[in-house]
């Protein structure tokens, strides 16, 4: 945007008068005044002729069909006009609009990048910096916690659980954390993981389980989800990071109360691939050092597959990565061809469907 003082000639043979010249990529506007009135008229740019003066040292500005004209001291009106001129001649991809469009669209994408940068690396990143500074006693505490606000209310099957829990002793998993198994009553298929120890199974799961390797294969699954830290990390992510940031800085305060607010999303949970493919590849080699077949892990994967087409997605796989490749995961593992015999996991599975046939 250009502005010049100007003479102003509303006709042929007028007199001249004070004018200022606005002028921009859409036209020319011209703000006079005379004795009596002041006035402004606008020319769009595309019907205005301009010309230098016969001694070149004035630009005359004129409408196409119009007498009326403006005389400017200089050249450098001209040179705005044939600029232009020379702009609107071009093809519409190299016009100044959209070259600065494009450039305003590749700064915008880069911002978008950025913050994609932010979300999917460094979150993530904070998010398992801040897990690992989190002693083992406050994240017993938080999944304490969350247990109470979310299923202390729940029915339980205390016999079920202790049932669950004589099975995970006879698997001998050395662990920092106080492993606590509850079953709770419920047609949900739907196992999850809290902080610090606790494991959640429902008895919608357990009715469709065939055998103990198939239960061995969820304990084990699970206990990986509490051994790696994969529920207290996946909730800081969930956080987007202000549970990251507090702990780094040491505000374990907010962090608990953070950590608790998130108790009534567990149902619903999420893990990243990566970490159910962890849990997944630890859980298989717990059972590899018991002896117990991979038939575990692929039969509960057969299962949730049948669950999955029958009734819609299970809770339990509603975001895990898909079961066939789940399955050819566990057959790259190096099993035995023949597994040991559990009779005490046999027995304590079949007294367990005895009451969830």
């Amino acid at each position: 945007m250009k502005t010049w003082f100007a003479t102003y000639y509303p006709s042929q043979g007028a007199t001249g008068l004070e004018a200022t010249v606005l002028a921009s990529e859409k036209g020319i506007s011209i703000g006079f005044r005379n004795a009596e009135e002041t006035g402004q008229v606008f020319w769009p740019l595309r019907d205005t002729v301009f010309r230098l003066s016969p001694d070149r040292q004035r630009t005359v500005i004129s409408r196409s069909g119009e007498f009326s004209y403006v005389e400017i001291e200089g050249t450098e009106a001209a040179a705005f006009l044939q600029q232009e001129e020379e702009e609107r001649a071009r093809p519409w991809y190299r016009q100044r609009g959209f070259i600065a469009f494009r450039w305003q669209f590749r700064i915008a994408i880069m911002i978008i990048g950025f913050f994609a940068f932010l979300y999917w690396v460094v979150m993530p990143w904070l998010a398992d910096r801040a897990a690992k500074r989190i002693p083992v006693s406050a994240e017993i505490q938080f999944g304490e916690a969350m247990y109470n606000a979310l299923l202390s209310d729940a029915g339980e099957d205390s016999n079920a659980s202790r049932l669950v829990n004589e099975f995970f002793d006879e698997l001998t998993v050395a662990s920092h954390y106080p492993v606590r198994l509850h079953v709770m009553e419920g047609n949900e298929i739907n196992a999850f993981a809290l902080p610090g120890g606790p494991i959640v199974i429902w008895t919608g799961l357990l009715k469709r389980l065939n055998n103990y390797e198939e239960l061995a294969a969820l304990i084990s699954h699970e206990y990986m989800h509490v051994a790696g830290r994969h529920t207290t990390r996946a909730l800081m992510r969930k956080q987007g990071g202000r549970i990251a940031i507090a702990m780094i800085f040491g505000q374990t305060g907010a962090v608990t109360a953070a950590l608790a607010s998130q108790a009534g999303e567990l149902h619903s949970l999420s893990y990243s691939r990566n970490l159910e493919t962890e849990a997944d590849t630890a859980g298989a080699r717990l059972l590899l050092q018991r002896g117990i077949s991979r038939q575990g892990f692929t039969g509960l994967f057969d299962v949730l597959k049948q669950e999955d087409r029958g009734q819609g997605v299970p809770e339990i796989i509603s975001s895990h990565p898909q079961l066939d490749k789940r399955k050819e995961l566990i057959s790259r593992l190096p099993f035995p061809p023949t597994a040991t015999e559990h009779p005490q996991l046999e027995r304590i599975f079949n007294e367990l469907k005895q009451r969830y046939p």
